[in-house]
């Protein structure tokens, strides 16, 4: 005779960490955990100075009807390989900066992650202005206010050459706020980087997190066995339903345990100290800050980090692409001034390049059937859209990775502002929040985005 197992039976033969709750308010509360299972998501901030040419920036032969139909412009041609990761954008204007005290590489460093304008203060900006720090949170520090989590590390700040060297911190060499007047500087030795992530403190909390994550999938392994000794049974239809309910949620807590154990989580040596004003190591000390950002994420260290790429004072020149000019005062060269406009080109193509290292690196890391790319959004910033015009209008706003993001597309807006699109940045991390900065400035998260 045919044994049919009846409710308390088949919660009698469950494992009572895992066993599936019959209530529906129980049920649908299941569901939202369900939908978090996976990956963590990151964000990532790349910035880069004094604007650039947009006719040797923004792509060209757009379709007025595909936006996915566009040639990649000279200093984009380094997005080539992660083009269908990469979403391109025209036409954001900055209008809420131009309020308040500050020059517009002030005003523009202080808020383009912020969308406010700056605080009243003593820093000389370059047309001799003043003006004090950003007014209010960066996007970065909002998300994570609001999702917490449990890494060591609840964002990072890198920075390559990001102070200048006579003038130390101030307004124009700071991108990320915890709150008004409250700038986190960037750490700017990838070896002290280092020495940080995995000081002993570090490992042996990362080493118990990796132990909790072992437990957790023997766990699974002993229900595993408790289930398909139920499924050999004869269940009726209800309670069969529940039970295939209960397997596609276990499913996907066991790609969410396997890709945990198999990220790259492999510490390389510590990086080499060198002289920080030696232009000639940048190239180095970029490609060690990616390095950790990478590195950083495959052992969830930290979930949000930004890259600052000099600073809006941006005194440097690149020998190692034989650019020997100023860079500040190459953004500022008139554009009939044909040799500093190239060489300025060329400077933005190597910049793009370093987005490019910092993809691939993201992308090269499993994460059980996704990279951790595709579980990351980075943005790419600048404090303004034209170097010698000073402008903020139509910045060079750069999305890649995933989180839903429709890549592969340049998409132009009109006049759309910049509050905006960091409100849809929030909405990639549920953060349902109506305003962020100025919000005279915000109409709600940019579409055509995600």
């Amino acid at each position: 005779m045919t044994r049919r197992f009846r409710r308390r039976q088949f919660l009698r033969g469950s494992s009572g960490l895992l066993a599936l709750p019959f209530l529906p308010s129980a049920l649908a509360r299941q569901a939202r955990a369900q939908e978090s299972d996976g990956p963590p998501k990151r964000l990532v901030i790349f910035f880069h100075p004094n604007g650039v040419r947009p006719q040797h920036w923004f792509p060209t032969d757009v379709s007025p009807d595909d936006d996915s139909q566009f040639t990649l412009s000279r200093c984009l041609q380094p997005l080539t390989p992660h083009r269908d990761k990469v979403l391109i954008t025209s036409g954001i204007d900055m209008a809420s900066l131009a309020l308040g005290p500050g020059e517009p590489h002030q005003r523009g460093m202080g808020g383009v992650l912020s969308g406010i304008h700056l605080q009243d203060g003593d820093f000389v900006g370059g047309d001799g202005s003043r003006a004090g720090w950003g007014g209010g949170i960066s996007v970065d520090q909002r998300i994570v206010q609001a999702t917490g989590g449990d890494t060591p590390f609840p964002s990072l700040q890198l920075g390559v050459r990001p102070d200048a060297p006579a003038a130390g911190g101030e307004v124009r060499n700071r991108l990320s706020y915890l709150g008004p007047g409250q700038p986190l500087p960037p750490e700017k030795e990838p070896w002290a980087v280092f020495d940080r992530l995995f000081s002993q403190q570090t490992i042996s909390d990362t080493a118990n997190r990796e132990l909790m994550r072992f437990k957790r999938g023997s766990v699974l392994d002993v229900v595993h066995q408790d289930l398909a000794r139920l499924q050999s049974q004869r269940l009726d239809s209800q309670d069969r339903a529940k039970l295939d309910a209960h397997l596609t949620h276990l499913r996907a807590l066991e790609q969410q345990v396997t890709a945990a154990q198999q990220r790259a989580c492999e510490m390389p040596a510590r990086p080499p100290e060198h002289d920080l004003l030696d232009e000639d190591t940048i190239p180095i000390r970029t490609q060690q800050m990616i390095d950790l950002i990478s590195l950083s994420f495959a052992c969830d260290l930290t979930r949000v980090v930004c890259l600052q790429n000099s600073n809006a004072q941006n005194h440097t020149r690149m020998p190692w692409i034989d650019a020997f000019g100023d860079g500040h005062a190459l953004s500022h060269a008139s554009d009939s001034s044909l040799n500093s406009v190239d060489e300025w080109a060329n400077r933005d193509t190597w910049f793009a390049s370093q987005f490019a290292s910092l993809l691939s690196a993201l992308d090269a890391i499993d994460e059980g059937g996704t990279s951790v790319l595709d579980n990351t959004l980075v943005l790419w910033v600048n404090e303004l859209s034209k170097g010698n015009t000073h402008s903020h209008i139509n910045m060079p706003f750069v999305l890649a990775g995933g989180l839903g993001l429709r890549g592969g597309r340049m998409v132009q807006f009109n006049n759309a502002s910049h509050n905006d699109l960091l409100l849809a940045v929030l909405r990639a991390f549920a953060i349902d929040d109506a305003t962020i900065g100025n919000p005279d400035f915000c109409t709600g998260p940019l579409t055509g985005l995600f």
